[in-house]
Parts: C-alpha cells; structure tokens; sequence
C-alpha cells in the first residue's frame, strides 16, 4: 500500500498563504504563484494538490478567478475546498476542473442539499470534519464547538481517521522524503 501525497494551498485574496492554528488574524503570505506552486508540488510527486479558499470559507469573499487559473494550468489532480455551501458552488467547482470538492459545513447545515450533492456528485465529493478543542468546527472553523457545529448521532456523515502507515515510507519521491522529515516518530 502507497499513501498518496496531497499538500495543501490556502489562498486569500489570491495570495498563497497560511494560517496558525486556523485564525485569519495570524495569517503569512508568500511570494509564490499558485500556478508555480502546483507545477513544482507535480514536480517534487506530488499525487494530487489540495487548495483552500480562505476567503470563502470564512465568508470574506472569494478566491475562484485564482482557483480557476489553478485548474487550468494543473497537470496533476485538484480538490478544491473553503466556502462550498451549496449545491452549486460544487457543481462550479467541479465544471472548473476540481477533481474532487471538499465540503465541511453543509452536510451539518444543510443536510437536504448534502443529500443531492452525493445523488450527484458522491464520487467527487470528500467530507472535512475540522475539529478545534475537541469539538466540530464549521464555517472557516469560525463556529468551532457552537450548538450549530454540534453533529446529531443520525447524522450519515462518517468520519475516518488518518495515521502513519506503520513504518512504510510514503513515498521515495523528494515530496515523500519531505514529508517523511516531518513525520513524528513514535
């Protein structure tokens, strides 16, 4: 068994950028092209790239000018997540060129439209369940453990957990020995 290689890019006003512990308020930009970024991840064998629209997850905006520019210069596989609420913010992403989308809130929010995302979609679609304090954290992480982030037992959405595959390298690929070097031990 392999495991597959999907770093991250978090963007804000069409920026690369990265938060600390998920709060806009500490956010770094860097001097990087998303479009570079992809390029030299696909490079370095990456299997796919994981990108996240800051803006739109924390309803400050929007990044899909930059998300688009992405998609259309990628040579490897994107899921696009941050801010997709509704059955047609999906449906833009995918009909953009996303691989896959990622929705945190909408299964918990809006379990009727979730519903005819996976009719449509199910394939396509992946659940994030970001969690803060030990508790579920919806829209940017902003409503972390509020009695709407709060997850019904009936609720269909199941969450998985991931963890080092015992001691199997990843992957011989530079990306691989990068992540490798920041693995902990055990």
């Amino acid at each position: 068994m392999r495991l597959s290689l999907w770093p991250s890019i978090d963007l804000s006003e069409g920026r690369v950028v990265r938060l600390l512990r998920g709060e806009m308020s500490a956010l770094t930009t860097y001097d990087a092209d998303p479009g570079e970024l992809v390029a030299r991840f696909a490079e370095e064998g990456a299997d796919g790239v994981h990108v996240v629209d800051l803006d739109a997850a924390f309803g400050r905006g929007d990044n899909e000018p930059a998300v688009r520019r992405l998609l259309r210069a990628a040579t490897l596989p994107v899921q696009v997540g941050g801010g997709i609420r509704t059955l047609e913010a999906v449906a833009r992403a995918l009909d953009a060129g996303a691989a896959r989308v990622v929705v945190g809130s909408l299964p918990f929010t809006e379990p009727a439209a979730f519903e005819e995302v996976m009719r449509r979609h199910g394939s396509r679609t992946v659940v994030a369940l970001d969690c803060r304090d030990s508790r579920p954290s919806i829209r940017g992480s902003s409503h972390a453990g509020s009695p709407e982030a709060e997850i019904s037992s009936s609720s269909r959405v199941s969450s998985t957990r991931t963890s080092r595959s015992r001691g199997r390298a990843p992957s011989r690929s530079p990306l691989g020995r990068r992540a490798r070097s920041c693995w902990p031990r055990r």
